[in-house]
């Protein structure tokens, strides 16, 4: 699988010219990079199979990384019922637990 987003540490930002701090790599979840719910990007990541996340967990085991679902969610506007939570399935925190994954949600309200 091919990373989306990948940095090393200590290589030069694109965006700053300072190092980064530590390395990353990144794939994209869904039809694309944004969507409406996060439930979309979960059945992709779901559609994976436990087989793959056990190997996330096996590669970060061995080399000493972490893994993480990051989910950024945005409320503009207060009655729109599409903005109300996340909800995660019995599945995803099978995948997530299978693969050792963390899962970091940060959400911003615009209202």
């Amino acid at each position: 699988m091919t990373a989306d987003t990948a940095t090393r540490a200590g290589e030069p930002s694109a965006k700053t010219g300072r190092p980064h701090k530590f390395s990353s790599w990144s794939v994209s979840v869904g039809p694309q990079p944004r969507v409406e719910r996060p439930e979309e990007a979960f059945n992709a990541l779901i559609s994976w199979g436990l087989p793959l996340a056990r190997r996330f967990h096996e590669v970060c085991a061995k080399e000493g990384w972490e893994a993480s679902l990051d989910i950024v969610q945005e409320f503009r506007t207060p009655d729109e019922p599409l903005e109300k939570g996340i909800s995660l399935s019995r599945q995803l925190i099978e995948w997530l637990t299978t693969a050792g994954a963390g899962i970091e949600i940060d959400q911003y309200t615009y209202y």
